[in-house]
């Protein structure tokens, strides 16, 4: 709750957020997207309910991924507090990449603060990997609960390019992962591969930064 708290204040004016509790099921809590200064009524429910259920990690992923207005143009950004764990239904990798692929072409980056005696930091930290997003994870000092929340809201906040078409050089016999991922300016991206013999490389990549389309190059010397 501190940490929501913290990340609500620290938001700009023109963000707007929607406040879900997720369990089994996903329970709005706001009718719809809310200046976060508008949210202490959302805070007084969520304040009131008892996190001992089991999760379900898909249904709240796929539900959070089609919460947006269709068509706006604003950078949409999930942000999940909890432990990760999928208890409730055990993710399967056909299922898993379907609700990757689901996030993606909907372009919702996922970030989480990982909290709980037992966390599934992996899943949370895949699904941050392949939407653009990133992972905190608590600790026994006090302070990260506020701390937690001044960066989580950077990080929903902060551009993602969106990858469209990579050209990798021909060399590069092997990649993983295949699909490249959404590129952030605060924390790296590591595509791991064989290459066939060393020399000097270009790698292009068309990109869609806030919609925008945007063309990128590297040259690399392995």
């Amino acid at each position: 709750i501190e940490s929501l708290k913290s990340m609500l204040s620290s938001f700009g004016d023109d963000v707007r957020v929607k406040i879900m509790a997720a369990d089994l099921e996903t329970v709005e809590l706001t009718d719809d997207f809310i200046a976060p200064a508008d949210a202490a009524a959302a805070l007084e429910k969520l304040v009131k309910r008892v996190p001992l259920g089991s999760t379900d990690m898909a249904k709240i992923l796929n539900t959070s991924a089609g919460a947006f207005p269709a068509g706006a143009d604003r950078k949409r950004a999930v942000v999940y507090l909890g432990d990760g764990m999928s208890k409730a239904n055990i993710l399967q990798e056909g299922e898993f990449a379907g609700i990757i692929k689901n996030l993606v072409d909907n372009r919702v980056s996922v970030s989480s603060f990982a909290i709980g005696p037992q966390r599934d930091v992996l899943l949370l930290a895949t699904v941050a990997n392949h939407t653009g997003g990133v992972v905190y994870v608590d600790s026994d000092d006090q302070a990260i609960a506020k701390q937690a929340g001044v960066e989580l809201a950077r990080a929903a906040s902060a551009p993602v390019l969106w990858p469209i078409k990579t050209t990798l050089p021909a060399q590069l016999e092997s990649s993983y992962p295949a699909n490249v991922p959404p590129l952030r300016t605060d924390r790296d991206s590591i595509l791991i591969g064989m290459i066939s013999e060393r020399g000097e490389y270009t790698i292009a990549m068309d990109a869609e930064l806030a919609g925008n389309p945007i063309a990128l190059s590297w040259t690399v010397s392995p």
